[in-house]
């Protein structure tokens, strides 16, 4: 909400100097401003109790959306004057320069200034799988906290350093046989599961029927009136 209210405050600004045709505000002198409104307005006091970093990125959204307005029309990165932003609507603060310390993915935790650890359900660790299967750790460089569908959501933007491979030494020579699958030069051995490929084609063969037959019932049904015609795609 604070975060809203920051984009909000400070379009509202821009949008009055634009009409009178007076100069627009930079991002620094928009931070300035946050700094006042913290500090020196009572009204706007409770912003003291927010993370600086979020409030901070409102005002450089703003400030990248109006240059954005100002793009020509070819450019691709070219947008309409920002909006006021609604409640519900895009929620989510961003905090970079993340310390690595806040962060406990074993345990799937995240600590957030001014609110403490938070935990998350981690669906991947914080690694680079490389080419050999080897996992190398990553630097997370800033997080990104929003609401989507009712469920908070935070994602980790990592920076991984990764040694480039030899690709001579990775090349790899494949036989075809009868024993295995497939055998490699380097000694491994693959097999292929017959039985449930098998199966697999099974399935498909009968789903495949089931589709036939649901698409000359829909026709029948169609000439009736009963029913749209079957779309092909």
């Amino acid at each position: 909400g604070c975060r809203r209210f920051v984009f909000n405050k400070a379009l509202e600004i821009q949008n009055e100097r634009k009409s009178k045709g007076e100069k627009l505000l930079t991002y620094k002198e928009l931070a300035h401003e946050l700094v006042l409104w913290k500090k020196k307005q009572p009204e706007t006091a409770f912003l003291r109790e927010a993370m600086s970093q979020p409030l901070q990125q409102a005002l450089r959204d703003l400030d990248r959306a109006i240059g954005d307005s100002f793009r020509p029309n070819s450019d691709p990165a070219h947008k309409g004057w920002p909006k006021f932003k609604a409640k519900d609507i895009g929620d989510g603060f961003r905090i970079p320069q993340f310390a690595p310390e806040h962060i406990d993915d074993a345990n799937g935790r995240v600590k957030l200034p001014k609110i403490g650890w938070i935990r998350y359900r981690r669906t991947r660790p914080i690694a680079f799988e490389c080419a050999d299967g080897m996992l190398v750790p990553g630097v997370v460089k800033q997080i990104h906290v929003r609401k989507d569908c009712g469920h908070w959501f935070v994602i980790f933007t990592v920076e991984f350093e990764v040694k480039v491979p030899d690709m001579k030494a990775l090349d790899v020579g494949i036989d075809v046989g009868v024993v295995h699958a497939v055998a490699t030069s380097d000694g491994r051995f693959y097999d292929l599961d017959t039985a449930k490929i098998r199966s697999i084609e099974k399935r498909i063969a009968g789903l495949k029927r089931k589709l036939s037959l649901n698409q000359e019932s829909r026709k029948k049904l169609a000439k009736l009136g009963l029913a749209e015609p079957f779309d092909k795609k």
